[in-house]
């Protein structure tokens, strides 16, 4: 289960989850700080997708509901969101939101909305 974004747990804090469909044998745990995956570089795909590439490969985690914004140096910001697929390899798939599109020659810092990843920005430059 994921919070909603901008929602934590607080380190060394127990929890019980309760649930009226389901039946949890271990309901309760204690809350431990994880480090945010490293971000090395982002590379615009075409108009419309990128990939983020992580500085080591996080095996099969998962960014579902992960955003961020590109904030171009036209002037422009632009939402995407994480595809929700396996990361296969150090790279992560964001697709561009609400028929935006990247511009040539324009370059995009990428910022975590959420602040999920550390550092929480990288740059692209549009094709």
């Amino acid at each position: 289960m994921r919070l909603p974004v901008g929602q934590n747990l607080t380190s060394f804090t127990t929890y019980t989850v309760t649930s009226d469909w389901a039946k949890i044998k271990n309901p309760s745990f204690i809350a431990e700080a994880i480090a945010s995956p490293p971000l090395k570089s982002a590379e615009a795909i075409d108009n419309k997708l990128f990939q983020i590439t992580f500085d080591k490969d996080l095996g099969m985690e998962l960014f579902p509901g992960r955003k961020v914004e590109l904030k171009g140096d036209d002037g422009r910001n632009i939402e995407a969101q994480y595809r929700f697929s396996p990361c296969k390899g150090p790279y992560g798939i964001f697709d561009v939101l609400n028929d935006n599109t990247f511009k040539s020659g324009v370059k995009y810092s990428v910022v975590t909305m959420g602040k999920w990843a550390n550092p929480d920005t990288v740059t692209l430059t549009a094709k």
